[in-house]
């Protein structure tokens, strides 16, 4: 009965280890009279495998967006509306272009560009993944708590903070 259970807890520690190694996923939501923003922020390589449907370097940050109009008129929304600001430093990192990753893998890139905030004017919500680099994430000295994104649109900018 003893070495059941004790098999029991070493083939559970693992997964354990896993769960607690990767921090829960953070997020951030605001507004402003034109748009309502969520985002969902992952820095794991396995959270960012996940959403992104591939391993991509180790210092990019990827932000699930979804952007939802108030407007009556059609929106303009893209990637290069945001901007990830580290509040520890003051360090900006504009959304990365489309052509981030190179000439990696074929299946990499037809992963991410399936999952990238397309460049679109909507009056409907639009969801997609916005990439950022900062060096530090890749010392892993980058923190959600430190970190915000600023939208910004034709007719003004907001910023959300990571919980």
């Amino acid at each position: 009965m003893r070495l059941a259970a004790l098999a029991l807890t070493l083939l559970s520690l693992p997964q354990a280890l896993l769960q607690a190694a990767d921090p829960k996923i953070a997020t951030a939501q605001g507004g402003n009279r034109d748009a309502t923003l969520q985002a969902e922020l992952y820095l794991t390589a396995s959270q960012i495998e996940a959403a992104a449907g591939a391993k991509l370097p180790g210092n990019l940050i990827v932000v699930k967006v979804r952007v939802t109009p108030k407007t009556e008129g059609a929106l303009a929304v893209g990637p290069d509306d945001f901007t990830l600001l580290w509040r520890k430093t003051g360090e900006r990192s504009p959304a990365l272009p489309l052509n981030f990753l190179g000439t990696r893998e074929r299946d990499t890139l037809l992963a991410v560009v399936a999952r990238r905030l397309k460049d679109s004017s909507t009056k409907e919500p639009v969801e997609g993944l916005v990439f950022f680099e900062l060096d530090a994430q890749a010392e892993g000295k980058v923190k959600s708590k430190d970190l915000a994104l600023v939208y910004r649109n034709k007719t003004g900018q907001f910023v959300v903070d990571f919980n």
